[in-house]
C-alpha cells in the first residue's frame, strides 16, 4: 500500500458534498459505494443465502467491511440490515425473484402472450396493494432496526424505473416487440404502472412517516427505448412520481442509467431530472450539453477503473474535470457501478487522483 493518507483523504472528501454547481469546496466530491457483486469480488460468500438470511449479509458485511477500513481507510456496508423488506413494484406486477448461487438474484415473469399481459392487468387492479406490499411482522422489525441502529427507515423514495420495470414484467424482447406491435395495450400496462407505482411509494412511505422530498430511479434498459416510445410510454410514469415525490425545483430528481441512452437526454431534461450517472459511452460534455442543469456522477468507465494503469485512471478524472467540473457540478464515481475484481491499488489511485486533479483550492 502506498503513503497516500486514506483517513485525510475522507476527511476532506467529507467537506466537498453538497455543494452542487458550487467551486467553494476543496475538489469535485468523490462517490464511493459498493453492492453485492462487487463485495463477492472481495470475499466469496453464498450468494442466495446473503439475500434470504438477514442475519448471514450482516455477518458478510461485517468481514468485508473489515477488508474495506483497512485498504481504503472507510468503511461502507450496513453493520445492520432491515430482516424484512417489502415487495417490489415489480412483484406487483406478478415478477418473482429467482435466485442462483453463481450470481447476484433476477426477475423472471410468466407473461408469454399480450393475452397473459392483459390478464396480468386485470389481476394487478383488484390487488389489496397494502396488504401485498407489506411483509408480515413490518412494523416491529422497523422497530428493532431503528433502536439497534440509531437510524431511521424511509421506505419510497425511489425505485427502479420504467423502462426496466417493463422488461422484468413482459420480458424484454416481448416489450420491445410489443410496444410496436400492440401499442394500445402497452399503453394500458404504462398508465397502470404510473397509477399504481405512486399509490404503492404512498404506501410505503406512510409506513415509515416518510415525508422527504426526491425520486431516484435506476433504469438500465432505458436504452432500447425509441425516443418516441420513451416519451408515449415512459415519461408519464417518471411525471407522475415526479410530481408526487419531488415537486419542488429544489428536489432530487436522480436517474441512473449505465446503458447507452444518451438519445433520451432531452425527454429526461424536459421532465426536471437534475442528476444522472448514465453508461460509459456517453461522454460527460455530451451529457452536459444536452442536461446543463443536472449534476454528472461520472464519467469514469468501470473497466476502466478495473483493468488499467494509475496512470490511464489520472486521464479519466482529468478528462471528466476539465470537460464539466468548471462549475462544480460533477461528483466523481463511476459511469454505473464499481466492477467486481477492481484491484484496492486501482481503488486508492482514483482517490489519489480525485484529490490531486479536480482542486478548487
Amino acid at each position: 500500500m502506498s503513503d497516500f493518507d486514506l483517513k485525510a483523504f475522507w476527511a476532506e472528501n467529507d467537506l466537498c458534498y453538497n455543494k452542487p454547481f458550487s467551486i467553494d469546496k476543496p475538489h469535485a466530491p468523490l462517490s464511493m459505494g459498493f453492492d453485492d457483486h462487487f463485495i463477492w469480488g472481495v470475499q466469496r460468500f453464498g450468494m442466495q443465502r446473503y439475500h434470504q438470511d438477514y442475519a448471514y449479509q450482516e455477518q458478510v458485511n461485517g468481514e468485508v467491511d473489515a477488508i474495506l477500513e483497512r485498504e481504503l481507510g472507510r468503511r461502507f456496508l450496513s453493520a445492520r440490515v432491515l430482516h424484512v423488506a417489502p415487495k417490489r413494484i415489480e412483484e406487483v406486477f406478478e415478477s418473482f425473484f429467482i435466485f442462483d448461487e453463481n450470481g447476484t438474484p433476477w426477475l423472471e415473469t410468466r407473461i408469454a402472450t399480450i393475452d397473459d399481459l392483459s390478464a396480468m392487468m386485470k389481476r394487478v387492479r383488484k390487488l389489496d396493494l397494502a396488504a401485498f406490499v407489506l411483509p408480515d411482522g413490518w412494523e416491529r422489525e422497523v422497530k428493532r432496526y431503528e433502536e439497534s441502529s440509531g437510524e431511521k427507515v424511509h421506505w419510497g423514495s425511489g425505485g427502479r424505473g420504467p423502462a426496466t420495470v417493463g422488461t422484468s414484467c413482459i420480458v424484454t424482447t416481448n416489450l420491445c416487440m410489443w410496444m410496436m406491435d400492440y401499442p394500445e395495450v402497452i399503453g394500458e400496462f404504462y398508465a397502470l404502472l404510473a397509477e399504481t407505482y405512486v399509490a404503492y411509494a404512498r404506501i410505503l412511505r406512510k409506513a415509515t412517516d416518510n415525508v422527504s422530498e426526491g425520486w431516484w430511479i435506476t433504469d438500465d434498459n432505458s436504452c432500447l427505448f425509441p425516443p418516441k416510445q420513451y416519451e408515449r410510454f415512459c415519461a408519464p410514469v417518471l411525471r407522475s412520481l415526479f410530481d408526487a415525490f419531488a415537486p419542488s425545483p429544489a428536489a432530487a430528481r436522480f436517474q441512473h442509467s449505465d446503458s447507452a441512452m444518451g438519445h433520451l437526454m432531452p425527454i429526461l431534461r424536459g421532465l426536471g431530472v437534475n442528476g444522472v450517472n448514465f453508461g460509459p459511452t456517453i461522454h460527460p460534455a455530451a451529457i452536459h450539453t444536452a442536461m446543463p442543469e443536472a449534476v454528472i456522477h461520472g464519467q469514469i468507465p468501470p473497466m476502466a477503473l478495473r483493468d488499467e494503469t494509475p496512470e490511464v485512471i489520472a486521464e479519466y478524472v482529468r478528462r471528466d474535470f476539465e470537460a464539466v467540473g468548471a462549475d462544480g457540478g460533477l461528483i466523481c464515481t463511476p459511469a454505473g457501478s464499481y466492477g467486481e475484481g477492481t484491484p484496492f491499488a486501482n481503488l486508492r489511485a482514483y482517490m489519489q487522483a480525485v484529490q490531486q486533479i479536480t482542486r478548487y483550492r
